[in-house]
């Protein structure tokens, strides 16, 4: 008997206010479907303000008139319906950012329900991703802590959960104070992680990779990004020399304040194919390794076009998308497949305020998009969103694997 595939009845909105003083509590949106089911989104902002919330209601109801009575038959296309009625440029009506996410997340919801799928699975069906394998299912989380929060304690427990990878982001303006002058500082941190990872895992075969947020760090070391490109080059090389075996990735090693993003794309393929090359020949910094180090840009910023560009180019080996910054999960899920296309790997990082329905939601994106890794924050001394995130994986595998026979 064919399953009938139940439409949109109606959209609803939490409009509560906080008892914590003069804002609104957190935002959330729900599908309601004419089978009397409901589906919840929440918006990835803090609380929103009590002002906000009139935007916000008048946001839902014109997202309402264009999809009321819609069959849940396809994410994509719904996102597409209403779509006009959201700002294009990300971050200037952050109430409107923050209900397209939670509509669009109750709306992607909604549709795996329907269709009797998984929320990953649904994704890479309807973005042209190849179907999702349970027994090869990849989703490799990573913890990261930020340089104002690492503490030798705190790296020692990140460690003993054994994630895929550490990382390390800077986000201090001394830079000089903070890595030394040929970042021989940073060297010794990643020399020290790498080998105590090491001691730890000596009989397991333990081996994370190290993923270092520069924030522009290497170019500040380096006076002018690009007429000192060699100075970058043996920083980066002697980093990659202080991991040793471990997988490295270094994201945005240098930042160049330009209106043109081609430039700051075209140095970074500048410098990935100098270290290519340090690779190809063999130098020391490369004696052990499988691969050069990995280089990473940060993409929450660029346009579809913009991205396009890093991706026909080839000037990086990974793109790190932040999902509190990405709100718009169609447009997300869009430049991924181009990522994907185009064999660039890609990184999405959750911060302290993801939500635990959030956590599914970035757990869905990273394996339909096949990540690199999926970034859990642990500048609190928490493991709540990692440990979240391994639980939404495996709920992930169990259900691709329903159809299987005992």
């Amino acid at each position: 008997m064919k399953r009938t595939i139940p439409s949109i009845d109606n959209i609803l909105i939490t409009t509560g206010t906080s008892t914590l003083g003069n804002s609104a509590a957190p935002l959330s949106i729900g599908i309601l479907s004419d089978a009397d089911e409901i589906f919840w989104g929440d918006c990835p902002s803090h609380e929103i303000a009590v002002e906000e919330v009139h935007t916000a209601q008048r946001l839902v109801d014109k997202s309402q008139k264009k999809l009321r009575g819609q069959p849940l038959s396809g994410f994509r296309a719904l996102c597409g319906q209403v779509n006009s009625e959201y700002p294009s440029e990300r971050g200037f009506v952050p109430i409107a950012d923050g209900v397209r996410a939670a509509l669009q997340q109750a709306l992607l919801m909604a549709v795996a329900s329907a269709q009797n799928r998984a929320s990953a699975e649904l994704l890479a069906v309807e973005y042209g991703l190849s179907n999702l394998d349970p027994d090869h299912l990849s989703c490799p989380l990573f913890l990261e802590i930020s340089d104002f929060a690492a503490t030798a304690d705190l790296i020692e427990e990140m460690l003993a959960l054994r994630p895929a990878g550490i990382g390390y982001r800077l986000t201090g303006g001394r830079v000089v104070e903070a890595l030394g002058e040929n970042a021989e500082y940073l060297q010794r941190f990643v020399r020290e992680l790498g080998q105590r990872s090491d001691q730890l895992s000596r009989d397991t075969g333990y081996q994370p990779a190290i993923y270092l947020g520069l924030n522009g760090a290497l170019g500040i070391l380096a006076g002018d990004p690009v007429l000192h490109a060699g100075k970058i080059l043996g920083n980066a090389t002697g980093l990659q020399g202080a991991a040793g075996s471990h997988r490295l990735f270094l994201e945005d090693p240098f930042l160049i304040e330009t209106e043109d993003p081609v430039i700051q794309s075209a140095n970074m393929l500048r410098l990935k194919n100098f270290i290519l090359d340090e690779f190809n020949l063999g130098k020391p910094s490369t004696h052990n390794r499988d691969e050069p180090a990995q280089l990473v840009a940060g993409a929450s910023d660029l346009s579809l076009d913009e991205l396009v560009q890093y991706a026909d180019t080839q000037a990086v080996n990974a793109m790190k998308f932040d999902l509190g910054v990405a709100s718009d999960i169609d447009g997300l899920m869009t430049q991924l497949q181009k990522l994907t296309v185009s064999g660039i790997d890609s990184f999405i990082l959750m911060d302290e305020q993801t939500t635990p329905r959030w956590i599914g939601t970035a757990v869905a994106i990273a394996i339909a998009a096949r990540a690199a890794g999926l970034i859990s924050n642990y500048n609190q001394g928490s493991d709540t969103t990692y440990q979240s995130a391994i639980r939404n994986v495996r709920e992930m595998q169990a259900f691709l694997n329903r159809r299987r026979p005992g």
